[in-house]
């Protein structure tokens, strides 16, 4: 038997769509919602490693007697740092070279301690020791492809133990590494004396740990 009145099946339809309607609208809201909040996150991620970038490269160019160059690396900041080691040796030859090494490493931890204990974990040091294309000569093979990535480690070793030994910059308190390279990473590939000149060099390379600045950002609480 049909309904004589309709009305009460139109309204009951009008709730339903009404209700769904609500619940497209509270969804919607909840989703630009989160976006903003992520928009937030990240323009105050950038503005944190930039300040934190900014602050590292005023510590780096207070070095009149050390030759560098700063540059950009991807999200990163590198400092080449052009130290004379004596050939085929890990211990910085000139003595001037290694007192602004030692300055080096006080203005560091100084730059990093204004950042305050929370941003100066999110920091990473790595000293990378970047080799020319020379080896050694009339050695087997093994310990020839071997050479350059020793001498290299060894040499951006030397670095941090500076670093350590002069301004107590060391883990656990700082996130500092050393790496050796040889030559796979050459800034040039010309077969001239400058051209080698350039691709022999330790760089400074101050990494900032956007994930950990991030989780800080969206969880206040961990702070």
């Amino acid at each position: 038997m049909r309904r004589s009145n309709p009305w009460p099946a139109f309204a009951d339809l009008f709730a339903a769509l009404m209700i769904v309607s609500f619940g497209g609208l509270m969804l919607l809201s909840a989703s630009y919602q989160k976006r903003v909040e992520q928009e937030v996150v990240v323009s105050e991620l950038r503005r944190v490693t930039d300040e934190i970038h900014h602050k590292l490269r005023l510590a780096v160019g207070r070095q009149p007697g050390l030759k560098s160059v700063i540059r950009p690396c991807g999200e990163d900041t590198c400092v080449d740092l052009y130290i004379h080691f004596a050939r085929n040796e890990n211990v910085i030859a000139v003595s001037s070279e290694l007192q602004a090494i030692r300055q080096l490493g006080l203005d560091l931890r100084r730059g990093l301690d204004e950042l305050g204990t929370l941003d100066r974990r999110d920091v990473e040091i790595i000293v990378e020791g970047h080799a020319d294309r020379s080896q050694v000569l009339r050695v087997p093979d093994r310990a020839a492809f071997l050479y350059n990535w020793n001498l290299s480690a060894q040499r951006a070793s030397s670095v941090v133990y500076e670093f350590r030994s002069t301004a107590q910059l060391q883990v656990p308190e700082y996130k500092i590494v050393a790496i050796g390279y040889a030559d796979s990473q050459p800034l040039c590939v010309e077969l001239t004396d400058q051209c080698e000149e350039m691709n022999r060099r330790t760089t400074l390379r101050l990494r900032v740990d956007t994930l950990s600045v991030e989780k800080r950002l969206q969880h206040p609480v961990l702070k």
